[in-house]
């Protein structure tokens, strides 16, 4: 049996995780699309001897795609922040325990004690400072990677029962 604990930072970094899966490419292109228009917009300017706003326009527009970029993660980051804070507040820095038994994970918190089948597992997500385990009821248990023993247990786990074990150790958002 082990036992640790969850700060707001573990939740969120789940939640960038997946985040960062959904990504679209159009977005991305989007942005490198609006980023044209603005350009052209300040050359226009420049053509109508409107320097000052046409130079400011050209800026804004080749900077564009990355400052939005950062915004989204800032407005994302909070937005995720202050849902975590009141959908998961009897969860954060309370004591969970995680207990591999023979074909069963039991995790025990402060909602109480669930237990799941190990073909319930969908995936583990490994990334460098954590374990992701997903069940096929859509439930995801965040194991921080701060005990070493529960870290080779979970890899233990991993290769004695053949789980899908997805390795993203470079991961950043």
């Amino acid at each position: 049996m082990y036992t640790y604990t969850l700060s707001i930072q573990d939740v969120l970094t789940y939640n960038r995780y997946n985040l960062s899966l959904k990504k679209k490419k159009g977005l991305k292109i989007a942005r490198f699309i609006l980023s044209f228009y603005i350009v052209l917009l300040g050359g226009a300017m420049i053509y109508m001897e409107n320097y000052i706003v046409g130079g400011l326009f050209i800026v804004i527009g080749i900077a564009y795609p990355w400052l939005s970029k950062a915004y989204m993660k800032w407005v994302y980051s909070n937005a995720y922040k202050k849902a975590i804070a009141t959908d998961c507040k009897g969860m954060i820095d309370s004591p969970i325990t995680f207990q591999l038994l023979d074909e069963n994970i039991i995790i025990d918190d402060q909602g109480g004690q669930c237990s799941y089948r190990l073909s319930a597992v969908e995936s583990v997500i490994e990334i460098a400072d954590y374990f992701f385990i997903k069940i096929s009821n859509s439930h995801i248990v965040i194991i921080p990677k701060t005990d070493d023993d529960l870290n080779n247990t979970i890899k233990k786990m991993i290769a004695d029962h053949n789980l899908n074990h997805v390795i993203n150790l470079t991961w950043k958002y």
